[in-house]
């Protein structure tokens, strides 16, 4: 009986030491509650367009901005264009015309210091509805 005791105060006693000890590790690891430290964005520049993301598009194919923001245009695949304009005829608040490019290229372009639209397509493809447009706000 006496080694039982001593047996079983030995298990309560390590028992007693392992559950706070998990305890303490779940909550260090975050238990898959929220963290007051999220993950830093990947993309410090939200405003980026994809070109040819998927086939014959940009994606989005709308963005909003506001006045004086960059806007990033990286080609997904090659054999696309930029150019601002509507109506697949160039002209616009900005200058861009890219000519065709292969993946990996990118073209940043200021937008205008009043609010508007600045449509673009993408030259072999517009017939095609590759185009977008971004909406320029205060």
């Amino acid at each position: 009986m006496h080694r039982l005791a001593n047996r079983l105060g030995f298990c309560l006693s390590r028992r007693a030491l392992l559950l706070p000890a998990a305890t303490l590790l779940l909550l260090s690891c975050g238990g898959g509650g929220s963290s007051s430290n999220p993950a830093p964005n990947p993309n410090p520049n939200p405003n980026v367009i994809s070109v040819g993301s998927g086939g014959f598009l940009f994606s989005p194919s709308s963005l909003s901005v506001k006045t004086g923001a960059t806007v990033t245009f990286s080609w997904a695949a090659g054999g696309h264009s930029v150019v601002v304009g509507s109506g697949c005829t160039p002209g616009g608040p900005v200058t861009l015309n890219t000519g065709v490019q292969n993946a990996g290229f990118s073209a940043d372009v200021v937008m205008p210091s009043v609010t508007g639209d600045v449509p673009f397509y993408c030259t072999p493809h517009c017939g095609l509805g590759m185009t977008g447009v971004i909406h320029v706000t205060q």
